[in-house]
């Protein structure tokens, strides 16, 4: 029976999977001087995960020893990347210590000048730290603009925009918007961001400005895909596909988010039980790179359509291509049971299912525990 088999529903949130244990245990070796074994951690979280922020972050903080060094290839890399990835991080730690690397490679010179000015250095790290910040005015058509960079403080000479009063507005409201929806407050987010979208389909936003700000190719793509992915947190199904699909329409796929947003799809389909379209964005996802997850999601589509070879070999390639103590293992493990125990694909054989089922059961999976404990073998 269909009713038996196992889907781990704390997971349908779709690509918001929950690390914050295995965070806590890397972040706990960090601070043991076990970088070597928090490194495998940081990364197997990234492997599942390719935008989680904690996650690069931890591996800054491995290759700089928990932020006491700030020179060496590994160091410039990591920084390299979350700049691209996390433009508006509000990751104060990773401010901190950012601000502290561009005091440490600033000349002897400047080093003494800085120190006398610590406490205003940190007095507001977070907004010093992303820049620009305007100060003065050369004339009428020229302003001077410092930018903050790890290497230091950058002056740069360029003509007045007459835009720039609302650039800074919207560009202010967008950073505002990503601090809500890194706390969970999706439903503070949803009318400014309706708010932005209507701005920009007006074409009151300059989109080659927030382009470069916010590294993406599309201002209104990204836009569209904050407010699908905020209606989805609020569990508005039938909203975060409108907007999910608005952003699929004009976003490219070497866009950033462009994997998160397929996935993210492919849950929702897979949440109204839609099983054609989640399977189709499934493979979709894993068209991109593998992931436990979106095999185990491919076999079970496959299953609910009744194509039970194909929902067998997507449970195999799992068995086969990662690890035991990947997430999905068990699961797949215990669902390969039950196509051995109901023929679904394959000939009834119950010495095969029960090996199935030990296996998960010893892997934690309830399910299999509890289906050795009620059927006979």
């Amino acid at each position: 029976m269909i009713d038996r088999f196992d889907l781990d529903n704390d997971l349908m949130e779709d690509s918001q999977n929950d690390f914050s244990k295995d965070l806590e245990l890397a972040n706990l070796l960090c601070m043991r001087e076990q970088y070597s074994k928090a490194l495998d951690i940081y990364n197997k979280i990234l492997d599942k995960d390719m935008k989680n922020e904690e996650a690069y972050i931890g591996l800054l903080k491995v290759h700089s020893e928990c932020f006491t060094k700030y020179e060496g290839a590994d160091i410039e890399k990591d920084i390299r990347i979350i700049e691209r990835l996390f433009p508006n991080t509000l990751n104060k730690e990773y401010a901190s210590y950012c601000l502290d690397r561009k005091k440490h490679l600033q000349p002897a010179s400047n080093q003494s000048t800085t120190s006398s000015n610590k406490n205003d250095d940190y007095s507001d790290i977070i907004s010093e730290f992303f820049g620009p910040k305007k100060t003065a005015t050369k004339d009428d058509d020229t302003e001077v603009e410092y930018r903050d960079t790890i290497f230091g403080r950058v002056a740069v000479t360029k003509k007045k925009d007459a835009n720039s009063n609302v650039k800074d507005i919207y560009e202010d409201r967008y950073r505002k918007v990503k601090e809500l929806i890194n706390d969970k407050k999706a439903s503070e987010a949803i009318p400014i961001l309706q708010e932005l979208i209507k701005a920009a389909e007006e074409k009151k936003i300059n989109e080659a400005y927030l382009n470069e700000k916010f590294y993406c190719k599309n201002i209104n793509a990204l836009l569209y895909f904050d407010l699908g992915y905020c209606f989805q947190l609020e569990k508005r199904r039938d909203d975060s596909l409108i907007y999910y699909k608005k952003s699929l329409s004009i976003i490219t796929k070497d866009e950033r988010y462009y994997i998160t947003l397929i996935y993210n799809m492919a849950g929702l389909y897979f949440d109204n039980k839609n099983y054609s379209e989640a399977l189709k964005y499934y493979l979709e996802r894993l068209s991109i790179k593998e992931y436990d997850a979106a095999y185990y999601y491919v076999g079970y589509c496959y299953y609910m359509l009744q194509d039970y070879e194909k929902s067998l070999i997507y449970y195999n390639t799992i068995l086969s291509k990662f690890p035991k103590d990947s997430r999905y293992y068990p699961y797949a493990l215990y669902n390969l049971g039950i196509h051995y125990y109901d023929g679904k694909g394959v000939k009834v054989d119950k010495v095969k299912a029960k090996s199935f089922f030990d296996e998960a059961s010893k892997l934690g999976n309830k399910s299999a525990t509890d289906f050795l404990k009620k059927f006979k073998f």
